[in-house]
């Protein structure tokens, strides 16, 4: 079986969380473009806010977000 690895052990070795990382990625393909227009740096799309950005990422992007894991 499968044993539990200390997460600070984990880290050390040079294990990544992946929440930390999808957060980072979607970080990096979020781009404000006005002042109340942010965009979709991974297909252009444009959105009134950062949070539905996210949401389209998380939702529409899944192939990116796939190959992420």
């Amino acid at each position: 079986g499968k044993e539990s690895l200390d997460p600070e052990i984990a880290k050390r070795i040079g294990l990544k969380d992946i929440k930390t990382e999808i957060d980072k990625f979607i970080e990096a393909n979020t781009q404000q473009v006005e002042k109340d227009v942010w965009a979709c740096l991974l297909n252009d799309r444009k959105f009134k806010g950062p949070e539905y950005v996210r949401r389209h990422i998380e939702n529409k992007c899944t192939e990116a977000l796939d190959e992420l894991k």
